[in-house]
């Protein structure tokens, strides 16, 4: 990978969210019919990283996810975004994460249900380590917790305490 220069990387989770309002939440056996329904890219520090793309900045994911319809749409929404997605590893025969959540229309409360998906625990590569020497800022969500711990003492080593936010908030 060339090097690259990011002001934010970000590793965790990589989801679709099928998001759909409701009048109620359905009681047992009820059927109901939608207000609204939206499938999008989720995950917190995805949606993170969305977020500080639309705002300009530049952003890089690292996550790990399946080569089914589900890890199709988070690359492609990734791709749409402008997030650098080249640090996502696509595993042959596994599937992504999915999850459906139900928001109420009166109070925006929400139910969520979600299959995490069959991907192994992320092994940085050298094409992550090196995106995240690059960053200015780590954001993670303990997802890959072990690749997290990582990160952290990368950023550490790469910038010091007072240039990196992950390096300040973990201890390695």
């Amino acid at each position: 990978m060339e090097e690259k220069q990011f002001d934010v990387v970000g590793l965790g989770a990589s989801t679709v969210d099928i998001i759909t309002r409701v009048d109620h939440f359905p009681a047992k056996r009820e059927g109901q019919q939608a207000l609204a329904m939206i499938i999008q890219g989720g995950g917190p520090v995805a949606t993170a990283l969305v977020t500080v793309s639309r705002l300009g900045g530049k952003t890089a994911m690292i996550d790990s996810i399946g080569d089914d319809w589900a890890g199709a749409l988070v690359l492609d929404g990734f791709q749409t975004e402008g997030v650098y997605a080249d640090t996502v590893e696509v595993q042959a025969g596994t599937t992504t994460s999915v999850s459906n959540i139900l928001v109420s229309a009166h109070d925006g409360a929400r139910a969520i249900m979600w299959v995490p998906g069959s991907v192994p625990e992320l092994s940085l590569s050298e094409a992550q380590r090196s995106a995240i020497r690059s960053a200015k800022i780590i954001h993670m969500s303990g997802r890959h917790l072990n690749a997290c711990l990582e990160a952290a003492r990368l950023a550490k080593e790469s910038h010091g305490r007072s240039h990196s936010m992950a390096a300040q908030q973990v201890q390695v």
